[in-house]
């Protein structure tokens, strides 16, 4: 049981998606009963409450809160929470001193485990460390600090709250709460996970669009590091982008307008994003140090990319679908093998000086381009008879080789090699 009788506002979280009855039932059968409840946008009315308080963005719910608030419950629409959730959440809150506190979270039939707690590598991707359909029998069942919560229950301290600038409405749901762990872990708070608190959840707990999770990642990142930290995971996570939307293509899925949008985004954005550093950073009292304690070692897209490029071979070898001596030894024996290798090793072999001189610059080639925007603005320009003294339209080669160009930063022999 809690310490003290505390009091809790709940700010559900509402887009419109059909679970306010569900969420409003569940909240209304709570052994601790929260003070008031706040919808926070949307537009559906619980069938179950007639009269309801609505505001259209968490910062109208944050200047119209009453001072004697103690903690605001963050639920997501279509959360049902267990009947001891929130009793739950304040009693291990007081416990732990934690400024964040969040539930565990399982699927619809109160088996499959969705989230109970998230670590996130360098670069804030997520990472739950639960199989895609690993189901609940205790096996995590301990109160313990984590790096950030789902964001679909979590308690936090009004005072916390208000001391790091809320929450960043900006940003797509789980990336605003990884947000929101960062920064309170740069005050000194405790960010931590209670499984005694149980949330049943149908939908996945993931950002949409695709593009603006990962926009709202790197914003994170600029809000959070110090400029030592930022001036080398913001170059390595452009180039992890990059390969990623190379090697996705192999697994049909076309990530370009992904990577494009989210970096174009935040170059727009980096004013707003300037100054909400500022106001992340100032008065900290912890370091990135702090941050990285609660950090898995690499990038979890790679990893995660490298796993589906491997299951998509293995789903493509003959026979067994699994990688063993036998099947290499009779795959390597298949005429179409040998030829595909006695192939590639023909064409490396023939563009010898290429890796060594880089390209010729005669006949009909030219250099590469010195400057990518350049190359990129005229293929843009489309079809000019004066612009090469060819009377045909530009190649796609020209737009390839720009965007080769600036990617590698206008390298000089790096972008030729890719």
């Amino acid at each position: 049981m809690p310490t003290r009788q505390a009091t809790v506002t709940v700010a559900l979280i509402a887009d419109d998606s059909g679970g306010i009855d569900t969420s409003f039932s569940a909240l209304a059968g709570q052994v601790y009963e929260p003070t008031n409840i706040v919808i926070v946008g949307g537009s559906d009315t619980p069938a179950s409450s007639k009269t309801v308080t609505r505001v259209s963005s968490f910062s109208e719910l944050m200047e119209s809160l009453d001072p004697s608030v103690q903690y605001l419950w963050i639920l997501r629409e279509g959360a049902a929470p267990a009947p001891d959730a929130l009793m739950a959440l304040i009693s291990d809150a007081d416990r732990m001193g934690a400024g964040i506190i969040g539930s565990k979270v399982i699927g619809e039939h109160g088996d499959v485990l969705k989230s109970i707690g998230l670590v996130t590598d360098v670069f804030d991707v997520p990472y739950t460390g639960l199989d895609r359909s690993e189901r609940d029998q205790g096996q995590y069942d301990v109160v313990r600090e984590v790096a950030a919560v789902s964001g679909v229950s979590m308690l936090v301290r009004r005072d916390l709250l208000y001391g790091i600038g809320g929450i960043d409405e900006t940003m797509t749901p789980l990336a605003a709460a990884i947000d929101l762990g960062q920064r309170a872990r740069l005050k000194g708070a405790v960010v931590a996970i209670t499984p005694a608190s149980e949330v049943v959840l149908d939908d996945e707990i993931t950002d949409r669009p695709r593009w603006r999770g990962e926009a709202s990642r790197i914003r994170s990142m600029i809000k959070a590091y110090s400029l030592l930290t930022l001036a080398w995971v913001l170059l390595v996570d452009f180039f992890v982008g990059f390969v990623e939307m190379i090697l996705s293509i192999f697994l049909g899925r076309w990530l370009v307008f992904d990577w494009v949008l989210s970096w174009g985004w935040n170059v727009v954005h980096l004013p707003g994003t300037i100054a909400a550093r500022g106001r992340a950073r100032k008065g900290d009292v912890a370091t990135d140090s702090e941050l990285f304690r609660f950090q898995r070692r690499g990038s979890v897209k790679m990893s995660r990319l490298v796993a589906e490029m491997m299951a998509a071979l293995r789903r493509r070898l003959p026979g067994d679908d699994r990688l063993s001596l036998e099947t290499i030894g009779s795959d390597v024996r298949q005429p179409a093998f040998v030829v595909g290798v006695l192939a590639v090793l023909f064409v490396l072999l023939s563009a010898r000086n290429i890796w060594s001189d880089g390209f010729p610059a005669i006949g009909y080639t030219l250099p590469f381009p010195t400057d990518g925007w350049d190359a990129l603005a005229a293929y843009a320009g489309g079809w000019n008879p004066a612009g090469l003294g060819s009377p045909e339209p530009l190649r796609p080669l020209l737009a390839v080789a720009g965007i080769a160009k600036i990617a590698t930063l206008h390298a000089a022999s790096l972008s030729e090699y890719l």
